[in-house]
């Protein structure tokens, strides 16, 4: 949703002929959609640009949001409660975080059921946080990396 791809994504699906269980669909709450009220109807927005039913994985953008009155650690459990939901529901077939540490792993095991499947956190030759990839792995987590050029700077180093 935030980076504008998901219609040019429903086209080139729909172009591209290939079976849509052949495809692994991810995408992200953002944080200003964190929240009981909205985070569904984000999700459902989200499927509805990019012409699916589900997503193979949607991920909390970002540990924190912005929610009058309730705290960083709150809005998380609420907002992963309903995500909680749409994977019981098989709108997202898997569910998971981005950018969360350790702290705010443990706090959602103790708030919510489902322990997140992804953790999507950058991951480059000059950042490699390997106590959150031990301990994503030995919780069963994915640990996912992003930005694997270090955007760009990989390229020029020695």
């Amino acid at each position: 949703q935030r980076y504008g791809c998901e219609s040019h994504l429903k086209t080139a699906i729909t172009e591209s002929g290939v079976n849509r269980e052949s495809l692994w669909i991810t995408t992200k709450l953002w944080p200003g959609d964190y929240g009981r009220e909205t985070t569904k109807a984000a999700c459902l927005e989200s499927c509805k640009r990019l012409g699916l039913e589900y997503v193979d994985l949607y991920l909390m953008h970002w540990p924190d949001g912005n929610a009058l009155g309730k705290t960083n650690r709150e809005l998380r459990a609420e907002t992963w409660q309903v995500m909680e939901e749409l994977y019981d529901e098989g709108i997202c077939r898997s569910i998971g975080v981005s950018n969360f540490l350790i702290s705010h792993l443990e706090q959602l095991k103790e708030d919510c059921d489902v322990i997140p499947h992804v953790n999507q956190v950058e991951y480059h030759p000059f950042q490699r946080p390997q106590e959150l990839v031990d301990y994503c792995r030995s919780h069963g987590i994915v640990f996912e990396g992003y930005c694997p050029l270090a955007k760009g700077h990989a390229l020029s180093h020695p």
